[in-house]
């Protein structure tokens, strides 16, 4: 059997490591990727239990992904990383079904949800 996934959409190398780093002995293994088609196609695979998603940098093309998601894979928690603090954004990203948005300096709140999701 397969160990569950986290895919973590958007992260820079170090912040991929850092997930990783707290995956790695609970049996989970962190899914790094920068494209959307690929983070689709892991979800696909059937064994990610959460998509943590920085979003900024192209935001239709995130937002899209959110929904897809959201829509496509309703069983995988959808985490939401934002560092605008945009009240609209926010409340977008929490109508298309993010489980959490959080900004980078939430770390504790979303550490706590992935706990959560993967206990």
């Amino acid at each position: 059997m397969r160990n569950p996934e986290l895919i973590a959409f958007g992260f820079d190398e170090p912040a991929a490591a850092s997930l990783a780093t707290w995956a790695a002995p609970r049996g989970i293994r962190v899914r790094p990727v920068q494209k959307t088609d690929a983070c689709l196609n892991l979800l696909r695979e059937g064994y990610a239990r959460a998509a943590i998603l920085r979003v900024g940098r192209d935001l239709p093309s995130e937002l899209e992904l959110l929904a897809a998601v959201t829509a496509g894979f309703p069983s995988v928690a959808s985490i939401v990383i934002e560092d605008s603090n945009h009240a609209e954004l926010r409340a977008t990203l929490w109508d298309i079904g993010a489980r959490l948005v959080a900004s980078p300096r939430q770390h504790a709140e979303v550490m706590q949800t992935l706990e959560r999701v993967f206990a």
